[in-house]
């Protein structure tokens, strides 16, 4: 059976990774999709309940709300997967010397992710945000820095059970670098539990950068993301719940269906799964 055969036995999975597709095309296709000028202001048609002519409704300032969801998703989506490349990139490096390499060098970075995981991740992000300054680019860096200590713990647990294999300490006897065994004997084998962290941990960046925007921490105006836009509509709530409403939506669909898609994915690579196929 074919891998994507294999991975497509769980529906919820494959129907995660369609609506996470579909909301990175709408992201991408904005300047096709979006009906209107998402930066429009048109006072007269201001908190305007969803019609044909706005399905979203409109804001506060009169905007197009699909327009700016769609413009929205653009920052969102990208806020979510670069701290987790920045992330899991540091957190890898780290795992990997401190797992490899042992004794010290172990005690002094693992000590110091401690005090890391010490903090909530939440205030963390906070702390860090706050004392940069806000802006999407501070609110990504602080995402990327809270999320190394679960990335460097993962890979230093696979690390510690692989250096005593056979291949690493016949690659050790035949004159092979720490770097080397390090990039080519231990990366390649550590990469199926740091592809399902790092898929699961999308999710949350998604969330917790549009929490730090929701606090206006994050994305500033003009420019617009999920959570931003969840924090201009609250204060419209009840009566114009469409606001809230559709941004809250499309950070809830981006967050579940990467999350089906992490929980699939760590199911094909169970090898107690494997062995049920």
């Amino acid at each position: 059976m074919s891998n994507w055969k294999r991975f497509a036995r769980n529906r919820l999975a494959v129907a995660g990774l369609v609506v996470f597709i579909l909301l990175v095309l709408s992201a991408l296709l904005a300047p096709q999709l979006a009906p209107h000028d998402p930066n429009l202001q048109d006072w007269k048609i201001r908190l305007q309940p969803p019609s044909a002519e706005h399905p979203f409704g409109t804001d506060e300032f009169g905007r197009d709300l699909l327009s700016r969801t769609l413009y929205g998703g653009q920052v969102s989506l990208v806020a979510g997967v670069v701290p987790v490349l920045l992330g899991a990139t540091v957190g890898t490096l780290i795992g990997l010397v401190a797992g490899y390499m042992g004794g010290r060098w172990d005690q002094i970075l693992m000590r110091l992710l401690d005090v890391l995981l010490a903090f909530p991740m939440i205030f963390l992000a906070l702390a860090i945000v706050g004392t940069l300054g806000p802006g999407l680019l501070n609110a990504m860096l602080a995402v990327a820095v809270v999320s190394v200590p679960g990335y460097a713990r993962v890979v230093r647990g696979q690390v510690l059970t692989l250096r005593e294999r056979e291949f690493v300490a016949a690659a050790q006897a035949a004159g092979a670098s720490h770097t080397r065994v390090l990039l080519r004997h231990l990366l390649p084998n550590i990469l199926s539990p740091l592809l399902v962290q790092a898929t699961l941990s999308v999710g949350s960046a998604i969330l917790t950068t549009a929490s730090l925007s929701f606090l206006g921490l994050g994305t500033q105006p003009p420019t617009s993301d999920w959570g931003e836009m969840l924090a201009s509509g609250r204060q419209y709530l009840p009566e114009a719940w469409w606001l809230a409403v559709f941004p809250g939506l499309f950070v809830m669909l981006a967050v579940l269906s990467v999350n089906l898609v992490g929980d699939g994915l760590r199911d094909y690579f169970d090898p107690k799964s494997k062995n049920d196929r």
